[in-house]
């Protein structure tokens, strides 16, 4: 989903139906709440010492192998590195705000999803550390959460560790508890509702009000579906889920080089773009595959 949302950006730019479908960008949330599913249903009994461990060589040395790789696309694409303490900072998983720009962004953009992924893990390490997993986690998040609501702050680190969306690791956790405790099979609904709602116009100020629940509704649907033995066994979406995060990472590095290679026009000729979002996502699967 959020391949496919970048893959879109010189298309609408270019005249093309799909101009701000910004759908593709939810699956973050939707990942967030996998992300707790999969740490309470797997890594709940690690000792912490592993788990920290394990999620480092998870997530880490990709992450940085794609941000150096991103430092030499940038030289040949724009002739210049940028700015290297930005680089350094963001290798380190430290909120911070991008020198081209000011969002709280790193180096290789997508990394910013890293940065609260990393926050959650070490309140997971925490709980297993006091071995009051539940209690720590839930009592942080929620803490964190409220904080977000209630203090203004400018800060990135504040932001980002307090941003809402660490509802949906809660959520997935929570999911992941009822899912080993008892049947899901009647959240099947939540499926398609989780789907409309996150597709509908969102009347609220802050947009993740409606991301979150929906993100939610929606991995509880899918876990209703696979409770039921409904999932389809395709061979072509357990290869894209094995290889989910190398996608995520490096696709924006192949969109970096097509624009490069074919120029201003991806933005203005519909072809062009059509072509970019036909070969810009076979090729973002190959490169992270």
């Amino acid at each position: 989903m959020v391949v496919f949302h970048h893959l879109i950006v010189p298309f609408a730019r270019a005249g093309g139906p799909l101009e701000g479908f910004i759908v593709g960008a939810r699956g973050v949330d939707i990942f967030f709440v996998i992300s707790g599913f999969i740490m309470y249903t797997a890594a709940r009994n690690e000792p912490p010492v592993t788990f920290a461990w394990r999620r480092f060589v998870r997530i880490a040395p990709l992450y940085w192998v794609a941000s150096l790789t991103l430092l030499v696309v940038n030289f040949y694409t724009r002739g210049k590195t940028g700015d290297l303490k930005h680089l350094a900072v963001s290798l380190a998983f430290i909120p911070h705000r991008s020198p081209e720009g000011g969002e709280i962004w790193p180096y290789l953009v997508p990394g910013w999803t890293l940065n609260v992924e990393v926050f959650f893990y070490a309140v997971f390490f925490l709980g297993l550390v006091t071995r009051r997993l539940t209690l720590t986690v839930g009592g942080v998040i929620l803490a964190c959460a409220v904080a977000g609501f209630l203090v203004q702050s400018d800060d990135p680190r504040f932001l980002t560790y307090t941003n809402i969306r660490l509802l949906e690791f809660l959520g997935g956790y929570g999911l992941g508890w009822l899912f080993l405790r008892r049947s899901v099979r009647p959240a099947l609904l939540l499926l398609p509702i989780g789907f409309i709602t996150l597709m509908a116009p969102n009347p609220f100020p802050i947009p993740a009000i409606t991301y979150v629940p929906s993100a939610i509704m929606i991995v509880a649907g899918a876990l209703a579906m696979d409770d039921r033995h409904q999932t389809p066994n395709l061979p072509w979406l357990h290869f894209l889920g094995n290889a989910s995060y190398s996608i995520y990472l490096t696709h924006v590095i192949w969109i970096a080089l097509v624009e490069h290679w074919v120029g201003p026009g991806l933005n203005t000729d519909p072809v062009l773009a059509s072509l970019n979002l036909l070969f810009g996502g076979a090729g973002a699967v190959a490169i992270g595959s």
